[in-house]
């Protein structure tokens, strides 16, 4: 779609203050992709406290312009960082207090385990994960918890609740799931490899049956599980069947004959009016306890009774399973039966609603009574004793998360994909397979790449600039005739003198129109270029070529290549010689990672020469200096190439080096074994065989670092990040907590008042006392002074400036199903202004001018919402 037509937009003052002063450049129509700002809410940018949340994050080495564009975001980002100021006095006094700049931390309640990938037994255990009430506040910690036990008061040593998780990290190596992808990332769960505790300190005695407790004043125990805080009521001592019964928010209710209760009709009697009767209590034995007295109830439909239910007490029972839970949906727990002595009246005890839990040792939870049922439920509750004392309650994951293949069973449930979890009941908590850490991107590519005549090698160098190293060029040489020669993308001039000694001279750049040598306009453009190189016209030559790359310090990294030569027919090749290739890294892990081109197999008897071996026909015996008798240019030999990541881990690639230089694929590697290819197209020393397809060929690897290596039968595309990936799991709750950090306090502040903050001035707004004398409508532009930052410097939400050619913050950028930032902005006139699923938000173009379009949509977005 078009663009919005804005004729000018000037830089103002407080984004000149927060990044230099400039004016903004004229912007003009553009085609934005996509419409991404229709949703933009303040609270994207700003908190609800008024502080800015955002980083505006510019290239290191962009336009001036974008610094500008940067600059007015930021003022319009500071403009709607308003806070309402509270009031130091009365309406006399018209002053408020505030504090104006800092910033905002937002930290989850819970905690983040991340380690190196380890592929030697291919799943890699992360460190155990435990999270306490340091980390989530939620979680009870109670030094000191008072307890009443037969009529006695006395403290425990603590109550508290800890969490506990270990996941494991695989990659799917199954080609014949139909869930995962080949080389999928998952997280796998053990059986009781999560746990929910309660520790109870000294503990709580379990060593014989005790029932109403908590309508007994002599007792007084209370538990938190999972939320809530429960008090508990029933304990069952039995060996086989240990169990707790706990309520919550369910005071008991003491019904006497004749009284009824009303209770919600289920689906089938909707409309009617349900209510319970206890008709009568039942004497089965002497004694007043609720052992000898059977309840007999009465459900009535619309004043009729449809059904009796009359059983004893001796564990309580709740009278919708009795009836069946067609009638009715409360929840009513009888839990005693006989004659009150106090009262002198026979009564049954009720608790009503669904706030009761039955904790059973070693049975499933919630607790069923179904043994089919509780044996297979996703969590299960363990007791831990100290003798007679039940020292802690621990829920445990039953289910077990390992299957990757095939469909799930009751307690065999798939793996975690990236991004999935395992959710402890009532939401109280998570377990979350995050992945690998995001980050930067580089994409090497080798084999038979696009734009690499003959195949080669795509690389960035420690500066991050893009180098294309072709395997071998091969050109003409006409005696004392300048002959242009394309290697990657640079242009280079050859000059044979067979004359001379048989030399050969070159030249970087495009001396194809000079004179021969004799002549003085081929020496005069050459030494006016700086030189050439003399080298001597034979087989084996080395040749540095510049093709751009860089070291870390600046400095020509030459690309070392070979000469052959043929002087009968004027015929040369340039062959890449053995080599590393440093490939970009934010010097922030271990080791650089590199690219090394080894060797050829030319010969299939261990001799390999160090450099590319193209199977022309032309130069065959040349190349290989006529040492294969029976070779012939129908078999290719294997160039070895190793990839070592930014944890020191290798990866060995093989090229079939042939004209095209692309992978040496399974179906060639069957043919040729016998002769000079490889036994595999790429292997690492933890990899398994199963990472491959049927035919045995690579589909998708991963080195310890996180680069991916993916083959397509054709090119090798090596994912290297910047720096070291950790594989993350999270462990905690969905809770968050804020707090401000920093800033400055200004008291006594009055309407019209003005004050500096970090080089920029504030104006305070005009304000109105109200009817009860406190100070209203002041508010405050809330500007920390460090809004705009570099892509070097950056961190957390940030709107990024810029396109991915001037920005790293915007390489690899997902805007929009899946697509990058640089999949979508494709010609001049194309931009993209967009709120991103990530949080972050994205103003970039194709040029200068249009990130200018997309930032000034940005702007006006912002303007509408202040």
């Amino acid at each position: 779609m078009k663009g919005l037509n804005i004729k000018k937009v000037v830089a103002l003052g407080i984004g000149a203050a927060l990044v230099g002063t400039a004016l903004a450049p004229v912007v003009s129509a553009a085609n934005m992709v996509p419409e991404g700002l229709t949703g933009l809410e303040a609270t994207d940018v700003v908190s609800s406290t008024g502080t800015p949340i955002v980083d505006i994050v510019v290239g290191s080495t962009a336009a001036v312009s974008d610094v500008v564009w940067a600059g007015n975001i930021a003022a319009k980002v500071a403009q709607l960082s308003r806070v309402a100021a509270g009031a130091a006095g009365g309406c006399g006094d018209c002053v408020v207090n505030a504090t104006v700049g800092g910033t905002i931390t937002t930290t989850g309640a819970g905690e983040t385990a991340e380690g190196v990938f380890d592929f030697s037994n291919q799943e890699a255990g992360l460190a155990a994960i435990q999270v306490t009430n340091t980390q989530m506040p939620s979680l009870v910690n109670e030094p000191v918890a008072k307890v009443k036990w037969d009529s006695t008061s006395y403290s425990s040593t603590s109550v508290s609740e800890d969490l506990n998780a270990v996941i494991d990290a695989g990659y799917n190596s199954t080609v014949g799931s139909s869930r995962y992808a080949v080389g999928e990332l998952y997280g796998s769960i053990a059986k009781q490899n999560i746990f929910y505790n309660v520790n109870l300190g000294s503990g709580i005695d379990i060593s014989a049956d005790k029932t109403g407790m908590d309508a007994n004043s002599y007792f007084d125990v209370k538990i938190p599980f999972l939320g809530k805080t429960y008090v508990l009521d029933e304990i069952d001592a039995s060996p086989s069947q240990e169990r707790l019964v706990l309520y919550s928010n369910t005071a008991p209710t003491d019904v006497q004959v004749g009284q009824t209760l009303t209770v919600a009709p289920a689906s089938n009697y909707e409309g009617k009016e349900l209510v319970i009767e206890l008709v009568d209590l039942v004497q089965t034995g002497s004694g007043t306890t609720q052992n000898t007295y059977e309840a007999k109830w009465a459900l009535k439909v619309d004043g009729s009774i449809v059904k009796y239910v009359q059983k004893a007490p001796t564990t309580t029972y709740n009278l919708k399973d009795e009836f069946g839970s067609g009638y009715f949906t409360d929840d009513i727990y009888v839990t005693a039966a006989g004659l009150n002595l106090v009262a002198n009246t026979y009564t049954a005890t009720v608790r009503m609603g669904n706030d009761r839990i039955e904790l059973r040792n070693g049975y499933g939870f919630p607790y069923t009574g179904t043994n089919s049922v509780d044996q297979d439920a996703p969590w299960k509750v363990v007791f831990e004793k100290s003798g007679n004392q039940l020292t802690k309650i621990a829920l445990t994951n039953q289910w077990k998360y390992d299957k990757l293949t095939g469909s799930e069973t009751e307690t065999s449930k798939y793996v975690l994909k990236v991004g999935e979890e395992v959710v402890l009941p009532n939401d109280f908590a998570k377990v979350s397979f995050l992945g690998l850490e995001d980050k930067i991107i580089k994409d090497v590519e080798v084999g038979a790449v696009d734009g690499i005549n003959n195949g080669g090698i795509k690389y960035y160098d420690a500066k991050g600039t893009e180098i294309n190293v072709p395997f071998y060029v091969q050109f003409d040489l006409d005696e004392n005739r300048p002959r242009s020669v394309t290697i990657g993308s640079q242009e280079y001039t050859f000059w044979a003198d067979y004359a001379a000694a048989g030399n050969l001279e070159y030249i970087k750049g495009d001396y194809s129109s000079a004179e021969n040598q004799t002549g003085a306009t081929w020496n005069d453009d050459i030494t006016t270029a700086g030189g050439y190189t003399t080298k001597t016209l034979v087989t084996g030559t080395p040749i540095n070529i510049d093709l751009g790359a860089k070291t870390s310090t600046g400095a020509v990294d030459y690309m070392s290549y070979l000469l052959v030569v043929d002087n009968t027919s004027d015929q040369a090749v340039l062959v890449l010689n053995t080599q590393k290739f440093d490939i970009y890294d934010k010097a922030k892990s271990p080791t650089l990672a590199s690219l090394v081109f080894d060797d050829t197999n030319a010969t299939g008897t261990g001799t390999e020469p160090t450099y590319y071996v193209p199977n022309t026909q032309e130069f065959l015996d040349v190349i290989t200096n006529k040492s294969i008798a029976t070779y012939n240019s129908d078999t290719y030999m294997a160039s070895k190439l190793t990839y070592t990541d930014n944890n020191g881990d290798t990866a060995t690639l093989y090229i079939r080096a042939g004209e095209d230089g692309s992978v040496w694929n399974y179906e060639a590697i069957k043919d040729e074994t016998t002769k000079y290819g490889p036994t595999k197209d790429a292997n690492h020393t933890k990899w398994t065989s199963a990472i491959r397809d049927g035919s045995d060929y690579l589909l998708e690897g991963m080195t310890t670092d996180g680069t991916l290596i993916v083959s397509d039968n054709s090119v090798f595309t090596i994912s290297v990040p910047e720096e070291q990936r950790l594989v993350q799991a999270y462990l905690g709750s969905d809770e968050t907590s804020t707090a401000a950090v920093g800033g400055q306090s200004f008291t006594g502040l009055k309407a019209g008042d003005t004050e500096t903050v970090g080089g920029v001035q504030l104006t305070i707004d005009t304000a109105s006392c109200g009817a009860t004398g406190e100070v209203q409508g002041y508010s405050l532009v809330n500007v920390p002074s460090n809004l705009v930052k570099t892509d070097a410097s950056y961190g957390g939400r940030s709107i990024i400036v810029g396109g991915w050619m001037v920005n790293a913050a915007a390489q690899n950028l997902e805007v929009l199903g899946g697509q990058k930032l640089q999949d979508v902005i494709q010609s001049s006139g194309d931009y993209v202004a967009a709120v991103l699923n990530s949080g972050n938000i994205v103003v970039a173009g194709y040029t200068a001018t249009d990130t200018g379009s997309a930032a000034s949509e940005l702007i006006n977005a912002l303007e509408a919402l202040i």
